[in-house]
């Protein structure tokens, strides 16, 4: 089972919470598939090192790891029995929950609904289905598990974060790294940062052969026409801006314990599209040398001339030295490249470059 997530929704949610002690512990939601992250699908992250998660769609093993959660967590059993009685008492009205209910008990008396004032019944509580008290932590596992299955997509109403886990997510993370559910499930924030890779993740890339791949790559793409060219420098500009984005978000995290692998991975697919802009940076020049498509676009012109002269960005590689050193100091190499690619951005606009 694969999990996959965005790294902006990540640093969001980080960025929200003032308490260092509770950020990396935050859960984080995640997907079975790579989300589109404001469509650049490449930018997605997978978990290359599977957590240990509560698998709320493996009924047969879940059962009893659940039972023991219920066990060792008193208020998350009471959150689930007053999610299964009100489950019970909203299928009187709902004909949907009354065919789910009817089938997750399958051959089971379903416990009987008691009318609001009752003076038949003995039972002093606020449970419609009283009866639900006398299950034991594995069946009330087992019905619960069995809900959610029955439920498919619509299982949402009856998730198992809000209503059962609530806020107290102590007694969960003692034991999981979080939980999987239809749609994906939540994951630790330290987890998803520690062990995310990119899904343009390549083993074989490295500091020493990041330049000429960049080069093979964009002489493979043969572009020719200069308004293309510039396109591929933009584009490859726009990469870069966004891992920058990224890693400047997480360096300026307080209290994080570490620097992920992964922002050393994405610096060299920095340089390997430093490696990419070079050559179209000279091909532009050759096809275009008094830069007219430019439209007097100052910025853009400037950095496109420091790339034909096989010039590495100042800030690119200030960043590879500022996150290659164990205990090294981040200065804000990553925004401030960020900034000026920003700016690249609303130049291009501003000239009708794209």
């Amino acid at each position: 089972m694969a999990l996959y997530f965005c790294i902006h929704d990540v640093l969001t949610q980080l960025e929200k919470i003032n308490r260092q002690d509770q950020r990396m512990h935050a859960l984080i939601p995640v997907s079975y598939s790579p989300p589109s992250c404001g469509g650049f699908k490449e930018d997605a992250f997978g978990l290359n090192s599977f957590p240990k998660v509560l698998d709320l769609n493996d009924q047969d093993n879940t059962k009893h790891q659940l039972a023991l959660l219920l066990t060792e967590a008193p208020l998350y059993k009471n959150n689930l029995i007053l999610l299964l009685d009100d489950a019970l008492t909203e299928r009187h009205f709902n004909q949907r929950l009354m065919t789910v209910i009817n089938a997750v008990y399958a051959k089971e008396k379903i416990p009987k609904t008691l009318e609001h004032g009752d003076k038949k019944s003995d039972y002093k509580g606020n449970l419609r289905h009283p009866e639900l008290e006398r299950y034991d932590n594995i069946r009330l596992s087992g019905l619960y598990l069995r809900f959610l299955r029955k439920l498919g997509k619509i299982n949402h109403l009856y998730d198992f974060e809000p209503n059962v886990i609530g806020k107290d997510i102590t007694p969960l993370l003692s034991q999981y790294d979080g939980f999987a559910n239809i749609t994906g499930g939540k994951i630790k924030a330290d987890i998803l940062l520690g062990f995310g890779t990119r899904q343009d993740y390549k083993p074989t890339l490295n500091q020493n052969n990041c330049f000429e791949e960049g080069f093979s790559k964009a002489l493979k793409m043969e572009i020719t026409e200069p308004r293309e060219l510039l396109w591929a420098w933009l584009e490859a500009d726009n990469y870069q801006m966004r891992r920058c984005y990224d890693i400047d978000r997480l360096m300026n995290l307080e209290g994080l314990p570490r620097i992920p692998n992964w922002v050393r991975t994405d610096v060299i697919s920095m340089l390997e599209r430093e490696g990419m802009k070079k050559i179209f940076a000279e091909q532009y020049l050759k096809a275009d040398p008094e830069k007219t498509m430019l439209n007097g676009a100052k910025e853009i012109g400037e950095t496109i001339q420091n790339n034909a002269a096989r010039k590495v960005d100042e800030f690119i590689e200030s960043l590879l030295e500022q996150t290659s050193n164990v205990g090294g100091t981040y200065t804000g190499a990553a925004g401030q490249f960020q900034q000026k690619a920003q700016y690249r951005v609303r130049e291009a606009r501003l000239h009708d470059i794209i």
